[in-house]
């Protein structure tokens, strides 16, 4: 036991399961406490310590030799501060961190009484999820025996709308029967062969394979050597072989949701790429309505979108355009891989060139959310000769694909 500021005391202990439990005492009750493992304290020293081993050590040293370093805040949390010396210089840093404490109740509720996510019955989760699977590729291979939409009766829908907050959980099996009566018949419809209402990804069986298999794991980009950093590197960099772009550190790329979200990330990387200037958008009425939500989000104003004329083949004016750009202001060309309302492409390799007079005042962007994949074709290629010298694409990748 170690006496600390306040007439608060603390304490190491490993418990049976390897875990560092610490606990702070106040007037000889324990008040708080925490328990750690290794990713914890890895996490909790910015990686000065990665073992339990390692963090007990360097908290006794603290303790036995400079206890002035360890310090109880005012919400009954650890504050740990010391020097780190290095170098024939006697250079010296200082690293600080943070270990928060439960309240000794709550930590005992805890380990007294837990709530486990699994389930109480693995065999029957087992039976639930072949029969989920099975139902879902019947549901694939008989799309076709089926209208492409159904509007939802109106009776399911109060059913819906008027059904009580549940207080109570329900068996999965009750609430897949409801998905099955409820949802499945009345969905958007997209998938279905013959659904052709809107630029909608029909999506693939392989694909629903694989999002079960990413929302088991429940992935995310930590730490930097998680096997899914370097899943997305490798997809980026064929994405850039793909598009043209050169596949080195010249260029870069992320994967997001959809082209929606993908161009306001373009349209702010070109805003600070120009630092903070007056940025002009320049695009036809057929741009898609991305662009201007991004702009709004973004809080550029709707008096900085230009609308360009289009020649007779629904393509972006090139002659126009050049007539309408400000030589005073930065500016943002939108050029399209086919426009949603009428597919037309426009003359990119134009675009690009125009671009080209003014590298430091004009940045060429392509929405290919329906169409840049179709570059991959070799007889739809000579259609987006210039896609590759864009500075920056947004494009999805379950449409066209």
């Amino acid at each position: 036991m170690y006496t600390l500021n306040n007439n608060y005391c603390l304490q190491l202990v490993r418990d049976a399961n390897q875990y560092l439990n610490i606990e702070l005492h106040h007037n000889g009750t324990l008040s708080r406490i925490v328990s750690l493992n290794n990713e914890q304290c890895s996490t909790l020293t910015h990686r000065l310590c990665e073992t339990i081993d390692e963090f007990d050590a360097l908290m006794v040293d603290l303790l036995e030799t400079s206890i002035s370093s360890i310090r109880v805040t005012v919400d009954e949390h650890l504050e740990i501060s010391f020097p780190v010396r290095f170098g024939s210089r006697n250079y010296e840093k200082i690293w600080s961190f943070t270990v928060g404490l439960r309240h000794s109740s709550m930590f005992e509720m805890n380990t007294t009484d837990e709530i486990s996510l699994d389930p109480s019955n693995w065999n029957d989760l087992r039976l639930l999820g072949h029969q989920i699977m099975d139902n879902m590729i019947d549901y694939t291979r008989d799309i076709r025996l089926r209208p492409p939409w159904r509007p939802i009766p109106l009776a399911i829908k109060q059913t819906i709308l008027n059904s009580d907050f549940p207080l109570q959980g329900q068996s999965p099996w009750e609430v897949y029967d409801e998905i099955c009566s409820t949802f499945l018949p009345y969905n958007v419809g997209n998938i279905h062969p013959f659904f052709w209402g809107h630029v909608y990804g029909a999506g693939s069986t392989i694909g629903a394979l694989a999002e079960f298999i990413t929302g088991t794991v429940n992935t995310m980009s930590w730490g930097g050597q998680q096997s899914s950093i370097y899943l997305e590197r490798k997809v980026l960099s064929w994405l850039k072989q793909l598009i043209g772009f050169p596949n080195d550190e010249t260029s870069s790329g992320i994967l997001v949701s959809g082209t929606s979200v993908a161009t306001i990330i373009a349209l702010a990387v070109a805003r600070k790429k120009f630092h903070e200037r007056n940025m002009i958008i320049y695009c036809s009425k057929d741009t898609h309505s991305c662009i201007t939500r991004a702009a709004n989000l973004l809080n550029i104003n709707k008096e900085n979108i230009v609308y360009v004329s289009t020649n007779e083949q629904r393509q972006m004016d090139l002659q126009a355009l050049e007539a309408c750009i400000d030589p005073n202001a930065c500016g943002f060309i939108v050029g399209s891989a086919g426009t949603v309302g009428t597919g037309a492409i426009d003359d990119l390799q134009g675009l690009a060139d125009l671009c080209a007079r003014r590298p430091n005042d004009l940045w060429f962007h392509v929405d290919g959310a329906i169409g840049a994949v179709a570059c991959c074709s070799k007889r739809l290629r000579p259609l987006f000769i210039g896609l590759e010298r864009a500075d920056s694409i947004a494009f999805d990748l379950h449409k066209w694909l």
